[in-house]
């Protein structure tokens, strides 16, 4: 099993970054709404083709779980809280007691 926490920066409200998940590259975009108070998750390919965009950063979904795009790994991708698990991610939450989460499920 491979699980990685990918690094966001919590002073910035809406940034992107690349992260490897495998073999392929793909393109995070994380940013946060102010009206909803939730971070919202995008997810590209190296290309910038939109893989999924605008999904609630909301603890217990795996954001691959309702996507059927065939550039999804195999695994889950999820935000997992380390202080309490029924709580939704803060703007200052991210990175501190609240982490975006990749496991590719292998043994």
């Amino acid at each position: 099993m491979t699980a990685i926490q990918i690094p966001f920066n919590t002073s910035l409200p809406d940034q992107q970054l690349s992260v490897d998940l495998g073999d392929t590259t793909f393109i995070f975009r994380i940013k946060w709404n102010t009206t909803a108070q939730l971070w919202f998750l995008s997810m590209f390919d190296d290309e910038s083709r939109a893989i999924f965009e605008g999904l609630a950063f909301v603890n217990g979904l795996n954001f691959f779980e309702a996507i059927t795009d065939a550039r999804i790994p195999v695994g889950v991708l999820f935000p997992f809280n380390y202080d309490d698990s029924s709580s939704d991610c803060g703007r200052l939450d991210l990175n501190e007691s609240v982490f975006l989460i990749y496991d590719d499920l292998e043994s």
